[in-house]
């Protein structure tokens, strides 16, 4: 019997990683939290705020929010959209609530006919 020089070591096998499916993800509201992640799996977060100023209508906060969806879309990798459904109260109607519910009326018509399913 002779002696191994190296000790035998099992070799472990290589790890095939799959493209990560692009997605944004929303919270919805005056200040829409946002979170991109990418088919490399880069992160980007931030805040995007649709405050009203002085004197502004509300139908401005829509515009202001889908001209800024419509950038994000179009950068082309997004495949998938996220987002916590608004839910507003009969007993207690929130004002941010009723913002998320009005950026979600903008968001689906956008995002539809975007992708197939």
């Amino acid at each position: 019997m002779t002696a191994l020089a190296e000790p035998l070591v099992p070799s472990r096998p290589r790890l095939q990683t799959a493209p990560l499916t692009p997605v944004l993800a929303l919270d919805l509201a005056t200040a829409t939290g946002w979170a991109l992640r990418d088919a490399r799996g880069q992160l980007a977060s931030g805040v995007r705020s649709f405050a009203l100023k002085s004197g502004e209508s509300s139908g401005l906060r829509l515009l202001r929010f889908r001209r800024w969806l419509r950038e994000v879309l179009d950068l082309g990798e997004v495949r998938l959209v996220a987002y916590e459904q608004p839910v507003i109260h009969r007993k207690r109607r929130q004002l941010n609530r009723s913002v998320a519910h009005n950026l979600e009326g903008v968001l689906l018509p956008e995002l539809e006919g975007r992708w197939t399913t």
